[in-house]
């Protein structure tokens, strides 16, 4: 009821997932990864790989920014990190790190 999603850009989409801590989030998009990656879409075969896929970076409110520029900034981050480790991933944003929790 809480949950907000929306589209961010092109072939991007948004989440926020109010009150939720990053071990959370990270259980509910990789239950999201998998539940993409199992579902039959119509011209999947065209995608690379010959299925559709998603990446997701998770920035955490607070542990990973104190503003939403930073938050976005950080949960981008993430995004294309595992974007670069291949796809069909999710990673979490850290300061000491780029990702943490990695699943998938």
């Amino acid at each position: 009821m809480t949950d907000i999603p929306s589209r961010f850009g092109g072939d991007e989409f948004a989440v926020l997932f109010p009150k939720t801590d990053r071990a959370t989030a990270l259980e509910i998009s990789e239950r999201l990864r998998s539940i993409i990656r199992a579902e039959p879409f119509e011209y999947e075969s065209n995608q690379p790989g010959g299925q559709l896929t998603v990446s997701i970076g998770i920035a955490s409110w607070l542990d990973d920014a104190t503003d939403g520029t930073s938050l976005i900034t950080n949960d981008d981050k993430a995004l294309y990190k595992a974007k670069q480790a291949g796809r069909n991933i999710v990673l979490a944003y850290s300061a000491e790190g780029i990702s943490v929790g990695e699943v998938g």
